[in-house]
């Protein structure tokens, strides 16, 4: 009863959710949700529904992450939520879903001054989120450039680079479509996220 939880499927569709989180979208959003609503259509608010996908999207694509958020309530006051993001899988380690633990810290007066730095410090770095692609989730060639510049150091060197291709992918797009083609890349990047050790990074 501490949190709000909620749980979406790939197609950001609520495979569950508990009381607290149906009543804040009936508050915030307006909107009566249910098992199977899309949550992306009950946002209204354009940059809030965009947020909420690029958190989505990222455990998508394999992340476990926190983020420090504020929502503003119908009687106007500001309510601090610490977001705790996870991906649901499968066994065999597929992910059919993300889960969302959102954490009320408002009335946690002596950590609330040091949650906020925390966002600020995360709105500073707004850059990392050009360092991502939005498709799979991964790093992107501009984080490899910088990366690389900062690796190329004695210390850190033996350093191994491998690049490689998905073969077949324009045949693919061609004869089935992009929409097939890019659950492909996804999938191909959940095998390689797997198959990695802790501190290679894909």
């Amino acid at each position: 009863h501490d949190f709000i939880i909620f749980g979406l499927d790939r197609e950001y569709r609520y495979l569950s959710f508990n009381n607290r989180h149906k009543n804040m979208a009936k508050e915030q959003w307006g909107s009566d949700i249910a098992i199977g609503t899309r949550i992306l259509d009950v946002i209204k608010n354009y940059e809030e529904r965009e947020n909420l996908k690029n958190f989505f999207d990222r455990v998508l694509a394999g992340e476990q992450f926190s983020s420090i958020e504020e929502y503003e309530v119908a009687n106007g006051s500001v309510v601090v939520g610490k977001n705790h993001w996870a991906p649901i899988k499968k066994r065999d380690g597929e992910i059919i879903g993300v889960v969302c633990f959102i954490e009320d810290v408002s009335e946690n007066k002596g950590s609330i001054k040091q949650l906020l730095n925390e966002k600020n410090s995360l709105d500073q770095n707004m850059e990392s989120l050009s360092f991502y692609d939005q498709l799979t989730g991964v790093y992107n060639r501009r984080f490899y450039e910088k990366e690389l510049a900062h690796m190329d150091e004695s210390q850190q060197y033996p350093l191994s680079v491998i690049m490689m291709n998905i073969n077949g992918m324009s045949k693919i797009n061609y004869d089935y479509g992009h929409a097939v083609g890019d659950i492909l890349m996804r999938k191909a990047v959940q095998v390689l996220k797997y198959g990695v050790r802790g501190d290679d990074v894909v």
